[in-house]
């Protein structure tokens, strides 16, 4: 757990866990299945959900992605390399036989 010790204080400060709220829907028949296990393992509902979804994603770590960082100038609109490669027009540019002075 992250402390932080104020300047002056003898007790460290506590970082505050942040929780969100999920709803979920069940059948009866595992709800059933859930209460029955909880009385065999003294255990909550709850505990017993999180602790399925805490193997769950240990199992499954190496499937999730890691966050990608935004690359500056994903689409490479101004990049006039782009536009040949693409084959689009340039509509700046001078036809050729045309001259561009006055």
């Amino acid at each position: 757990m992250a402390t932080k010790k104020k300047a002056g204080s003898g007790k460290a400060k506590k970082h505050k866990i942040k929780f969100r709220k999920v709803a979920l829907k069940i059948s009866s028949i595992q709800m059933k299945k859930i209460d029955r296990f909880c009385d065999l393992h003294k255990s909550t509902p709850n505990r017993v959900i999180k602790n399925a979804i805490n193997e769950y994603l240990d199992a499954h770590a190496a499937d999730i992605p890691e966050e990608e960082p935004v690359v500056k100038n994903q689409l490479k609109l101004f990049d006039p390399e782009e536009f040949s490669k693409a084959g689009q027009m340039d509509i700046f540019a001078a036809e050729e036989g045309e001259e561009t002075g006055s």
